[in-house]
């Protein structure tokens, strides 16, 4: 089994009102999300890759989605974006 791992050095998350009591159960294991989903995108490739920035943009939900639904989107969005930036 490969070796996966990633540094985020700063990730700022903006949360609706409606979510601010849920903001650690978004947060906590966010970064594990994002590696599983990159992970799975990022299959046959190795080797290491800086990507300097990304901007996630506005992730938008529905009145009732749960924290971990939210936390899953986020992961997804970010990993789409570092899979575009991985050559």
């Amino acid at each position: 089994m490969n070796r996966r791992k990633i540094h985020i050095g700063n990730l700022q998350i903006r949360l609706p009102r409606h979510l601010a009591n849920d903001a650690q159960t978004v947060t906590n294991g966010l970064g594990n999300e994002i590696l599983r989903q990159t992970a799975e995108m990022q299959t046959r490739k190795s080797g290491n890759q800086r990507i300097e920035s990304l901007d996630a943009g506005e992730i938008r939900i529905s009145g009732g989605v749960s924290a971990a639904a939210l936390q899953k989107k986020i992961a997804r969005q970010i990993a789409a974006l570092i899979g575009e930036n991985v050559k």
